[in-house]
Protein backbone atom coordinates (compact mmCIF):
# COMPACT_ATOMS: atom_id res chain seq x y z
CA UNK A 1 0.00 0.00 0.00
CA UNK A 2 1.50 3.37 -0.96
CA UNK A 3 2.16 6.01 1.67
CA UNK A 4 -0.05 9.05 1.76
CA UNK A 5 1.41 12.27 0.38
CA UNK A 6 3.45 14.13 2.96
CA UNK A 7 2.97 17.76 3.88
CA UNK A 8 5.96 20.04 3.63
CA UNK A 9 6.87 23.36 5.19
CA UNK A 10 10.24 24.90 6.07
CA UNK A 11 11.72 23.24 9.14
CA UNK A 12 9.80 19.95 8.84
CA UNK A 13 11.88 16.81 9.44
CA UNK A 14 11.41 14.09 6.79
CA UNK A 15 12.48 10.49 6.39
CA UNK A 16 12.64 10.07 2.61
CA UNK A 17 13.04 6.68 0.99
CA UNK A 18 13.44 5.90 -2.71
CA UNK A 19 13.38 2.38 -4.05
CA UNK A 20 13.98 0.75 -7.41
CA UNK A 21 11.12 -0.98 -9.23
CA UNK A 22 10.88 -4.65 -8.25
CA UNK A 23 13.90 -4.09 -6.00
CA UNK A 24 16.17 -3.49 -9.01
CA UNK A 25 19.43 -1.69 -8.45
CA UNK A 26 19.46 2.08 -8.67
CA UNK A 27 23.14 2.36 -7.72
CA UNK A 28 25.26 0.06 -9.87
CA UNK A 29 28.68 1.31 -8.88
CA UNK A 30 30.58 3.94 -6.91
CA UNK A 31 30.17 6.46 -9.73
CA UNK A 32 26.35 6.23 -9.36
CA UNK A 33 26.59 6.62 -5.59
CA UNK A 34 29.03 9.54 -5.85
CA UNK A 35 26.81 11.32 -8.38
CA UNK A 36 23.82 10.95 -6.06
CA UNK A 37 25.82 12.22 -3.07
CA UNK A 38 27.10 15.21 -5.06
CA UNK A 39 23.50 16.18 -5.86
CA UNK A 40 22.53 15.73 -2.21
CA UNK A 41 25.51 17.81 -1.06
CA UNK A 42 24.63 20.55 -3.56
CA UNK A 43 21.16 20.86 -2.04
CA UNK A 44 22.63 21.17 1.44
CA UNK A 45 25.20 23.70 0.27
CA UNK A 46 22.57 25.76 -1.60
CA UNK A 47 20.49 26.02 1.57
CA UNK A 48 17.62 23.85 0.32
CA UNK A 49 17.77 21.44 3.24
CA UNK A 50 19.71 20.18 6.24
CA UNK A 51 20.90 16.60 5.82
CA UNK A 52 21.09 14.73 9.11
CA UNK A 53 21.71 11.20 7.83
CA UNK A 54 21.67 9.18 4.62
CA UNK A 55 22.07 5.55 3.60
CA UNK A 56 22.60 4.28 0.07
CA UNK A 57 21.84 0.62 -0.61
CA UNK A 58 22.11 -0.93 -4.08
CA UNK A 59 18.32 -0.89 -4.60
CA UNK A 60 17.16 2.00 -2.39
CA UNK A 61 18.16 5.00 -0.31
CA UNK A 62 17.11 6.73 2.90
CA UNK A 63 17.58 10.41 3.71
CA UNK A 64 16.80 12.10 7.01
CA UNK A 65 16.47 15.79 6.20
CA UNK A 66 14.83 19.04 7.24
CA UNK A 67 13.56 21.34 4.48
CA UNK A 68 14.66 24.98 4.42
CA UNK A 69 14.01 27.26 1.46
CA UNK A 70 13.00 24.70 -1.20
CA UNK A 71 10.01 22.34 -1.08
CA UNK A 72 10.88 18.68 -0.59
CA UNK A 73 9.41 17.71 -3.95
CA UNK A 74 11.66 20.19 -5.80
CA UNK A 75 14.69 18.95 -3.88
CA UNK A 76 13.89 15.33 -4.74
CA UNK A 77 13.44 16.23 -8.41
CA UNK A 78 16.93 17.75 -8.40
CA UNK A 79 18.40 14.63 -6.82
CA UNK A 80 16.52 12.15 -9.02
CA UNK A 81 16.81 14.00 -12.34
CA UNK A 82 19.54 11.92 -13.93
CA UNK A 83 19.04 8.63 -12.17
CA UNK A 84 17.98 5.96 -14.61
CA UNK A 85 14.27 6.53 -15.26
CA UNK A 86 13.84 2.81 -15.84
CA UNK A 87 14.99 2.20 -12.28
CA UNK A 88 12.36 4.41 -10.67
CA UNK A 89 9.70 4.24 -13.37
CA UNK A 90 6.43 6.05 -12.80
CA UNK A 91 5.35 4.34 -9.61
CA UNK A 92 3.81 5.81 -6.48
CA UNK A 93 7.03 7.31 -5.10
CA UNK A 94 7.91 9.17 -8.31
CA UNK A 95 4.30 10.32 -8.76
CA UNK A 96 4.13 11.56 -5.19
CA UNK A 97 7.35 13.55 -5.61
CA UNK A 98 6.25 15.11 -8.88
CA UNK A 99 2.74 15.96 -7.62
CA UNK A 100 3.66 17.17 -4.15
CA UNK A 101 3.91 20.89 -4.95
CA UNK A 102 0.29 21.05 -6.14
CA UNK A 103 -0.88 19.08 -3.10
CA UNK A 104 0.95 21.38 -0.70
CA UNK A 105 -0.24 24.54 -2.43
CA UNK A 106 -3.83 23.28 -2.35
CA UNK A 107 -3.92 21.84 1.18
CA UNK A 108 -1.29 23.53 3.34
CA UNK A 109 -2.26 27.03 4.31
CA UNK A 110 0.48 28.86 6.11
CA UNK A 111 -0.63 31.74 8.29
CA UNK A 112 0.94 34.37 6.03
CA UNK A 113 -0.85 33.00 2.98
CA UNK A 114 -4.42 32.82 4.19
CA UNK A 115 -7.08 35.46 4.43
CA UNK A 116 -7.48 37.18 7.80
CA UNK A 117 -10.44 35.89 9.83
CA UNK A 118 -11.69 39.43 10.39
CA UNK A 119 -11.83 39.98 6.61
CA UNK A 120 -13.71 36.70 6.15
CA UNK A 121 -16.14 37.74 8.89
CA UNK A 122 -16.82 41.02 7.07
CA UNK A 123 -17.61 39.17 3.84
CA UNK A 124 -19.84 36.64 5.61
CA UNK A 125 -21.64 39.37 7.58
CA UNK A 126 -22.23 41.26 4.33
CA UNK A 127 -23.71 38.19 2.64
CA UNK A 128 -26.08 37.51 5.53
CA UNK A 129 -26.85 41.20 6.09
CA UNK A 130 -25.75 41.23 9.73
CA UNK A 131 -23.00 43.02 11.63
CA UNK A 132 -19.71 41.45 12.72
CA UNK A 133 -20.74 42.10 16.32
CA UNK A 134 -23.82 39.92 15.79
CA UNK A 135 -21.59 36.99 14.74
CA UNK A 136 -20.04 36.90 18.21
CA UNK A 137 -23.17 37.99 20.07
CA UNK A 138 -24.55 34.56 20.90
CA UNK A 139 -27.79 35.37 19.09
CA UNK A 140 -29.82 32.34 18.05
CA UNK A 141 -31.53 34.16 15.23
CA UNK A 142 -31.52 31.87 12.16
CA UNK A 143 -29.67 34.34 9.96
CA UNK A 144 -26.91 34.83 12.56
CA UNK A 145 -26.59 31.07 13.17
CA UNK A 146 -26.22 30.45 9.42
CA UNK A 147 -23.59 33.19 9.17
CA UNK A 148 -21.65 31.61 12.08
CA UNK A 149 -21.84 28.23 10.35
CA UNK A 150 -20.57 29.74 7.08
CA UNK A 151 -17.72 31.57 8.82
CA UNK A 152 -16.71 28.41 10.72
CA UNK A 153 -16.78 26.24 7.59
CA UNK A 154 -14.80 28.73 5.51
CA UNK A 155 -12.16 29.33 8.16
CA UNK A 156 -11.67 25.68 9.12
CA UNK A 157 -12.31 23.79 5.89
CA UNK A 158 -11.17 26.25 3.23
CA UNK A 159 -8.56 28.40 4.96
CA UNK A 160 -7.07 25.91 7.42
CA UNK A 161 -7.73 27.74 10.69
CA UNK A 162 -8.12 25.54 13.74
CA UNK A 163 -11.52 25.17 15.35
CA UNK A 164 -10.04 26.74 18.47
CA UNK A 165 -9.07 29.88 16.52
CA UNK A 166 -12.60 30.22 15.18
CA UNK A 167 -14.09 29.53 18.62
CA UNK A 168 -11.98 32.32 20.16
CA UNK A 169 -13.03 34.72 17.41
CA UNK A 170 -16.72 33.89 17.88
CA UNK A 171 -16.52 33.77 21.67
CA UNK A 172 -17.82 30.19 21.90
CA UNK A 173 -16.47 26.81 23.05
CA UNK A 174 -14.44 24.60 20.69
CA UNK A 175 -17.16 21.94 20.75
CA UNK A 176 -19.63 24.55 19.53
CA UNK A 177 -17.54 25.14 16.39
CA UNK A 178 -17.30 21.39 15.81
CA UNK A 179 -21.10 21.10 16.01
CA UNK A 180 -21.56 24.15 13.80
CA UNK A 181 -19.33 22.67 11.09
CA UNK A 182 -20.96 19.24 11.19
CA UNK A 183 -24.38 20.76 10.42
CA UNK A 184 -25.42 22.49 7.26
CA UNK A 185 -24.61 22.12 3.60
CA UNK A 186 -21.28 22.92 1.99
CA UNK A 187 -22.90 24.88 -0.85
CA UNK A 188 -23.86 27.65 1.57
CA UNK A 189 -20.24 28.84 1.58
CA UNK A 190 -19.30 28.34 -2.06
CA UNK A 191 -20.96 31.55 -3.21
CA UNK A 192 -19.03 33.78 -0.78
CA UNK A 193 -16.24 35.58 -2.65
CA UNK A 194 -12.97 35.13 -0.74
CA UNK A 195 -10.79 37.16 -3.10
CA UNK A 196 -8.82 39.79 -1.21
Amino acid sequence: MPRSTRLDAPGVLHHVMGRGIERKYIFWNNADRNDFLERLAALATDGAMYIYAWVLMPNHFHILCKTKNLPLSASMRKILTDLRSTDFGDGDFVNQISGLDNFVNKNLRLSGQRMDMEAVAEKVAGKYDISIEELASGSRRKQVAEARRALSRICVQKLGYSGADVARFLGVANSCVTRIISKGKMETIDDIDLSK
